[in-house]
């Protein structure tokens, strides 16, 4: 149990350092064309709902593309009302990953990849010498840190998913569902594996839909511990950024609980069987 508490700290401190290092590239590195699509980009509200929803969709995680946003206004990039707009937009892109682990049981693994970024720009930054380059390569380096670290906390936390009992649960009001996917979710930093704990117990007759269901509400309020965390004794607009997004998710977390019955009996009188196991994925962002 050591072990797994010293990798989790450690991971949790690459993570926040990938956040630091990567913000600072960016100011050092940005020239004019970058804040200019930054601009165009997010320059009304439906841009930057449409940008989060895009990013998030490529790449799977709506962590990752909040931290990006949370490093952009740190480093002047992207103001507030943006990065509320992107953030809100990452909320709809990251369904894509539920349906992918409803449909096909495949969840896209980062860690490769940010192995191959922390190796491409470490290098990089060492061979381009001093100037804009180096920064650019310091930029990739930091993105791969942060999933990195993102990746070290969910491994840190796998004996703890594995081992959880969701079945002994089942007795319990729905409500307790909610707070186990919360729990589970700011824990491991990805409410896209917590989705898996609770579609693996719904395929496998575990637990009924309302219990899956709720655990996936309680995964999607969890989710923002990740930009909580990001935020730590950074700028005011972060922290506003950060705080929008945790009442985003709380309070459509809170309304789709409320209406949890109505969209059980909908489902119900429709008639819908297989719909209802994928249904489960829909409004979730990987943390």
């Amino acid at each position: 149990m050591a072990a797994v508490v010293i990798e989790a700290f450690a991971s949790l401190g690459l993570f926040m350092f990938g956040m630091l290092f990567l913000e600072d590239s960016l100011k050092k590195a940005t020239g004019s064309s970058f804040k200019r699509w930054v601009k165009i980009s997010t320059d009304t509200n439906s841009k930057a709902v449409v940008t989060g929803t895009a990013a998030t969709a490529v790449l799977q995680s709506s962590s990752v593309v909040t931290l990006m946003v949370l490093s952009l206004v740190g480093a002047g990039l992207m103001n507030l009302q943006s990065s509320i707009g992107v953030i809100f937009g990452s909320n709809v892109g990251s369904t894509a990953t539920g349906w992918i682990i409803a449909l096909v049981g495949f969840k896209f693994n980062i860690k490769l990849i940010a192995l191959a970024m922390v190796g491409f720009g470490g290098t990089g930054s060492v061979l381009a010498g001093e100037g804009r380059i180096r920064h650019i390569f310091g930029g990739i380096t930091g993105f791969g840190l942060i999933f990195l670290g993102l990746e070290g906390l969910k491994e840190s936390f796998t004996d703890i998913a594995s081992s959880m009992d969701i079945e002994s649960l089942r007795g319990y009001h729905a409500a307790v569902f909610v707070g186990a996917g919360l729990l589970l979710t700011a824990l491991i930093h990805s409410s896209a594996a917590s989705v898996a704990i609770a579609q693996s117990a719904l395929y496998t007759g575990m637990v009924g839909f309302d219990h899956a269901a709720a655990f996936v509400i309680g995964a999607n309020v969890g989710t923002t511990a990740t930009a909580l965390v990001g935020a730590i004794g950074q700028s005011s607009d972060k922290k506003r950024a950060a705080s929008a997004h945790i009442l985003f998710n709380v309070s459509t977390g809170i309304v789709t609980f409320a209406l949890l019955q109505p969209i059980l009996w909908g489902f119900s009188a429709l008639g819908v069987g297989v719909g209802v196991k994928v249904g489960v994925g829909v409004g979730v962002g990987d943390g």
